[in-house]
Formats: C-alpha cells, sequence, structure tokens
C-alpha cells in the first residue's frame, strides 16, 4: 500500500473516533439537560427540592455511567484498528444513534420509574447499543481484519462477549437487583467475577498492550 493511502486510511479513522467522541459528548449533556427543576414553594428547603428531583437525578448518574462505560469501550476497541472503511462507518453510526436516544429513555423512565415497560425499553436499549457494538468488533476483528494479525482468536471472542453482552446484562441485573430479586445481586458479582477470571487467562490486559497502535493523523 502506498504512503498516500495508508495517511488517508488513517485519516478516515482518526475522523470516524472525533465523531465519536463528539456524539458521546452531546449525548451526555443531553442527559443534564433532562433533569427538570421541581415545582415547589418559595419556602422549600434544599432537601425538599433535591427529594422532588431525586428520580431524575438518580437517573441521570445510571445512564451518566452508562454512556461513560460505552465511550470506554468504544475507545479502547477503536484504538486497536489500523484502518477504517464504508461498513466500519455504517455500523458505527447504528452504534451512535442508539447512543442518542439515552437521554429520552432516561427521562422516559424518571417519569414512569414504576412502569415495567420503561425499564423494559431503557434495558432494552442498554442490550441494544451493547449489540451494535459487538457488530463493530465483529466486523472489524473477524470479517474485514481490522486488528492487529497476531491479536489471538480467543482474545477477539472476549472482547466480543465483553462489549455486546455485558452492557444489557449488568443494566438488566442492576433494575432487577433495585427491584428486590436477590438472585440478581448475586449474578452482578458472579458475572463480573466469571468475566474477569476469563480475562486473566486469556491475558487480554497484556496481548491489548502489546497490539501497535495505529499512527497519529499527520
Amino acid at each position: 500500500m502506498s504512503e498516500p493511502a495508508r495517511h488517508e486510511q488513517i485519516q478516515h479513522l482518526h475522523r470516524v473516533i472525533m465523531l465519536s467522541d463528539g456524539v458521546f459528548a452531546i449525548a451526555i449533556t443531553l442527559l443534564a439537560l433532562e433533569i427538570r427543576a421541581p415545582v415547589l414553594g418559595p419556602n422549600a428547603t434544599a432537601l425538599q427540592l433535591l427529594g422532588k428531583a431525586g428520580n431524575h437525578l438518580l437517573m441521570y448518574a445510571i445512564s451518566f455511567a452508562m454512556v461513560a462505560s460505552y465511550w470506554y469501550q468504544h475507545r479502547r476497541t477503536f484504538e486497536l484498528l489500523s484502518r477504517a472503511d464504508v461498513w466500519l462507518d455504517m455500523l458505527n453510526f447504528l452504534m451512535l444513534a442508539l447512543v442518542v436516544l439515552t437521554p429520552n429513555a432516561t427521562a422516559m423512565l424518571a417519569d414512569n420509574s414504576s412502569s415495567p415497560g420503561s425499564i423494559r425499553l431503557y434495558v432494552g436499549l442498554a442490550a441494544a447499543v451493547g449489540l451494535a457494538h459487538g457488530l463493530i468488533w465483529f466486523y472489524a476483528a473477524f470479517v474485514a481484519r481490522l486488528v492487529p494479525a497476531d491479536f489471538k482468536p480467543a482474545v477477539r471472542l472476549f472482547v466480543l462477549y465483553a462489549v455486546s453482552v455485558l452492557p444489557g446484562a449488568f443494566c438488566g441485573l442492576s433494575f432487577a437487583a433495585a427491584e428486590g430479586h436477590v438472585w440478581a445481586w448475586v449474578a452482578m458479582p458472579l458475572l463480573g467475577m466469571v468475566t474477569g477470571v476469563l480475562g486473566r487467562a486469556l491475558k487480554v490486559r497484556r496481548q491489548w498492550s502489546k497490539a501497535p497502535r495505529p499512527a497519529p493523523a499527520g
């Protein structure tokens, strides 16, 4: 591959990453805008105001952590890619289109926290974002071969599991635990422990640190 073509591919990848970072930032900003100011009398105390807005603040905190985890996993997977192509663009747009729905799902659940339908839609969105990220990684790692050649297949499969299954699983278990289901409190640390043991057995962190990164765009 010629040097100009290589440079163009690296520029393409970095533009995809910059666009994605901007969308994640907008999604996080919109989460804060969905917090509605409580309407109380002029003599309302700070505790009363916080209590009235408590549901929205709680959902803001949960969704902020969720979007932040999406961004972190996105950054971690994209830093391994050597280039980007049009199919990667389309799959990335699919993930971003779902991410920007998070503020709406957050507001809906904050206003209807006792509705099972709202909870299912929120957890379903979290799962959909994870699956979309899984499609990105599957295409990059197994179809287009955009990751380093020495990245072991077992590690590629582990990353696929981590980005596509864990977000929806932990989100669903969190709500189940909040509803008082004891099995969910047991399942969450168990899932985290199994994932950690599997990652250490596959030496994911070591291989990740050794993987070459694309040169900075110039």
